[in-house]
């Protein structure tokens, strides 16, 4: 019987032995799962993270492209507008090097002597003028050299004075509560009575 114990005892020992061996496998595949599940869920994450980027980079192009479209047409509406007060425009050739040297194209609206050249921040302002695009929108104001000047008063000015009557009239009826900056858009958009 003792040998049987003895058997008994060491096979018993065994399954203990074998049943702890078989919880910490378990338990290390429980652990490698949980390793795994986050190794894939930071993949995943990190999968989300660059695609959000690309649809941002995405939209951060098409914004650009669509800003660049609009400054076009608006140029392109500024050109046509100087083109129709000072004759066809032609644009200046730029070398290599003068575009290295950041040198800016130059615009040129009708030819011969009468012809007036522009940079690209002219034909904008000169455009919008032509357009009647610059007036005050706000109720404020700063004050301007012309209105220090004359007191506010359009009519003390020199440009006033040497307006021909039917000028001044022709101002009067389309700005009856007229400004300085209303004579100064009057003044280029209409030619005077030569």
């Amino acid at each position: 019987m003792a040998k049987r114990n003895l058997y008994q005892a060491a096979m018993k020992s065994g399954q203990s032995s074998s049943r702890y061996s078989s919880y910490l496998m378990e338990a290390s595949k429980v652990g490698d799962e949980l390793s795994f599940i986050k190794r894939k869920s930071d993949f995943e994450t990190e999968k989300f993270g660059k695609l959000a980027g690309l649809i941002s980079s995405g939209l951060e192009l098409t914004s650009t492209l669509y800003g660049g479209y609009k400054d076009a047409e608006e140029f392109k509406s500024k050109v046509k507008a100087l083109e129709g007060q000072y004759g066809k425009m032609s644009k200046s050739d730029l070398s290599f090097l003068d575009k290295l040297k950041g040198k800016e194209f130059e615009y040129t609206f009708g030819e011969g002597d009468s012809a007036k050249t522009f940079s690209k921040a002219g034909v904008i302002t000169q455009g919008g003028l032509a357009l009647g695009e610059f007036e005050l929108k706000n109720n404020f104001s700063k004050p301007t050299l012309l209105k220090e000047a004359t007191g506010g008063d359009y009519k003390s000015t020199i440009t006033w004075s040497q307006m021909e009557e039917k000028d001044r009239s022709k101002f009067l009826d389309l700005y009856p509560e007229g400004t300085e900056s209303n004579l100064f858009s009057f003044i280029n958009k209409y030619k005077f009575s030569e």
